[in-house]
C-alpha cells in the first residue's frame, strides 16, 4: 500500500502556519491550510496539526473547536497522525482534544522539525496495512501513557 503523503495546518495564525507549513514540506508532505474538515480534499491524511483555540471562534459559527476538529479527523481519517496545539489553551482542552481523537499534544512553542520527525517515526512504526485495527491499537496505547488505563 502507497501511501501519500498528505498533510493538513489548521491555525488561524498566518505566521504559524507557514512555519509548520515549512517543516512539513521539509518533510516531503503536501501541505493543506483548512478551516475545516468539509476543506479537506484529498483521500488521506497522515498528518494533522490542529491549533485548539481560534481568535475568532465567538464569532465563526462555522468554525468547530479543537477537540471537536480532532474527532471529525479521527473519524474521517482513522490512521491520521493528530497533533493537537496551542500557546493558550489550558491542559484540559488539550487532553479534551486526545481523548476526541489526536495523538498527541503540544504547546506551540514545542512543535520542532525534529520532534515531528519523532512522532511520524512512532506513529508509522504501529501502522500495518494488514492490520487495521493496530492502528487503534496504538492510538489506545497512547492514550493510556498520557491519562492510564482506558475503558
Amino acid at each position: 500500500m502507497t501511501v501519500e503523503k498528505n498533510a493538513a495546518i489548521v491555525d488561524d495564525d498566518g505566521e504559524q502556519r507557514l512555519i509548520y507549513r515549512e517543516f512539513l514540506e521539509e518533510l516531503g508532505f503536501r501541505v493543506d491550510d483548512v478551516g475545516s474538515v468539509a476543506e479537506l480534499s484529498r483521500p488521506e491524511y497522515v498528518l494533522a496539526l490542529v491549533d485548539m483555540v481560534f481568535k475568532d471562534q465567538e464569532n465563526a459559527r462555522e468554525r468547530v473547536d479543537g477537540p471537536e476538529f480532532c474527532s471529525q479527523l479521527r473519524r474521517k481519517f482513522p490512521r491520521c497522525l493528530i497533533i493537537a496545539m496551542s500557546s493558550v489553551a489550558d491542559q484540559d482542552v488539550l487532553k479534551d482534544a486526545v481523548t476526541t481523537g489526536a495523538c498527541a499534544m503540544f504547546r506551540k512553542e514545542d512543535v520542532r522539525l525534529r520532534t515531528l520527525r519523532e512522532y511520524l517515526r512512532l506513529h508509522w512504526c504501529c501502522w500495518h496495512p494488514d492490520d487495521p485495527d493496530g492502528q487503534l491499537a496504538f492510538h489506545r496505547r497512547m492514550h493510556e501513557a498520557v491519562f492510564g488505563t482506558v475503558r
